[in-house]
């Protein structure tokens, strides 16, 4: 919970920072903040209750249970994009811009909620000898979401970097090849129990999609920006 609160106002204070390098008031940079959080816990708590249905069948209090972990980010994350897009509509502003405006502060919350999931021991790495393995509650495995913490860090540098340089989307694009690729791949090295769908994990055909989405869009909308 205090990670999760960490990258909130984390995300919050870059968004606020963003909105007035673009030349927008700071408050639009929180209203913004406000529409993510809502919809992203939202998606994130209702994808996780759909994963694990049959937990909130005999226990559906458990649902608002929020304090005791069950999130899925890209449950999140997908719902937040259909919200921001709602909202920046009835704002006149294009939903490209917005989510690219979005995504450059994501990973950095993003990544401090992943050490909260360190510290509470979930969504670990398969079993590991040291010194690769850090102490888990079945065991030594690989810190998982430590490597997920510091991929969002660089993600977060290089999206910030090429922000405003290309025409609106392309950063999103970015964010969705890079983060898709790489959710792909880790998920080759979870070692908790995980839906699968055929040869694959759920998480990864998700991924997989996000990834060759986000390589279209970025092909269609690289490009220099208009001044």
């Amino acid at each position: 919970g205090l990670c999760g609160a960490a990258g909130f106002l984390a995300a919050v204070a870059h968004w606020a920072w963003r909105a007035r390098r673009d030349g927008r008031p700071a408050a639009f940079g929180i209203d913004y903040a406000l529409v993510v959080t809502v919809a992203g816990v939202l998606g994130g708590r209702l994808t996780y209750a759909l994963a694990h249905a049959g937990d909130f069948l005999h226990r559906p209090a458990d649902l608002f249970r929020f304090d005791r972990g069950g999130m899925v980010f890209l449950g999140g994350f997908l719902l937040a994009v259909a919200a921001v897009s709602l909202w920046g509509r009835r704002r006149g502003v294009g939903p490209l811009a917005l989510l690219d405006f979005g995504v450059t502060a994501l990973p950095l919350g993003h990544a401090l909620g992943r050490l909260g999931c360190q510290l509470n021991g979930c969504c670990q790495g398969v079993p590991a000898p040291a010194p690769w393995g850090v102490p888990g509650p079945h065991g030594a495995c690989l810190p998982v979401p430590l490597y997920e913490a510091g991929f969002n860090l660089l993600l977060y540098g290089w999206l910030n970097r090429v922000y405003g340089r290309h025409r609106p989307g392309a950063v999103f694009g970015l964010y969705l090849l890079g983060y898709g690729a790489w959710r792909f791949g880790i998920e080759f090295l979870r070692g908790d129990v995980r839906q699968s769908w055929g040869a694959l994990r759920g998480a990864q055909w998700l991924a997989l999609a996000l990834a060759i989405a986000g390589g279209a869009l970025w092909q269609r909308r690289r490009g220099r920006a208009a001044a």
